[in-house]
């Protein structure tokens, strides 16, 4: 069985994909800075405000470090998987559902506003969905850019192992639930998110498909694929 293989070490595994998935977002910018043809004020602060301004660049150096942090994230499972002496496709599948699971978590933490919020008072943050404003890609942008992303690169990874999108977003969604219903017994996380994916998919995958185009012309995420 997975959760006798993880053991006590199941809380450890997830608070450990989430580490590494912001390690290796925020070291992917320190390279797309040294990479950069000029690097002078630039600011990667996340910064709602009405003051905030709009870069493309700065939304797809997110993307392009989102995408990159995903990644290292699937080998960090992959070995896990290794190391606990799991062989099925299915068992791999579901210690990659608990890595995802991770990543979408943090995003949605700061999504709904619970970090750094000693009211524990839950809300979408910023108010209202937006493609090209503020300093970063709205959340949802960002989350649906990380769900497809991991699953192809695992599907390219392992070609038998058919990661579906649909019960991707199943499992990795009734985790993410367990985790807020157990701040709040009144949590409407689910709910709240498919309500605004829904309201917003169109928009989500157009602006994706933009940053992913953008990405790909832009010199210093250039200069890093090419150097690695």
């Amino acid at each position: 069985d997975l959760f006798e293989k993880f053991g006590d070490n199941l809380i450890e595994f997830i608070n450990d994909c989430s580490v590494n998935f912001t390690f290796h977002h925020e070291f992917r910018h320190i390279l797309q800075f040294n990479f950069a043809p000029s690097n002078r004020n630039f600011d990667f602060s996340e910064n709602f405000s009405s003051d905030s301004k709009f870069k493309m660049a700065k939304h797809a150096w997110e993307y392009d470090a989102d995408r990159s942090a995903v990644y290292r994230v699937l080998r960090f499972a992959y070995q896990t998987f290794v190391d606990l002496r799991l062989n099925t496709q299915e068992q791999l599948k579901c210690v990659f559902y608990l890595a995802l699971s991770s990543i979408i978590l943090t995003k949605n933490l700061f999504y709904f506003g619970v970090v750094n919020d000693h009211t524990n008072q839950k809300k979408v943050l910023p108010d209202g969905f937006y493609t090209k404003m503020y300093s970063h890609p709205h959340s949802l942008v960002r989350i649906v850019n990380v769900l497809t992303y991991f699953i192809d690169c695992a599907n390219d990874d392992h070609e038998n192992l058919k990661m579906d999108l649909q019960e991707t977003i199943k499992n990795v969604l009734k985790i993410n639930k367990l985790y807020f219903d157990s701040l709040h017994e009144e949590s409407s996380f689910t709910s709240q998110f498919f309500e605004q994916w829904g309201a917003h998919s169109n928009e989500i995958n157009s602006y994706n498909n933009e940053l992913y185009e953008f990405s790909i012309r832009n010199k210093s995420i250039k200069s890093l694929l090419e150097f690695n």
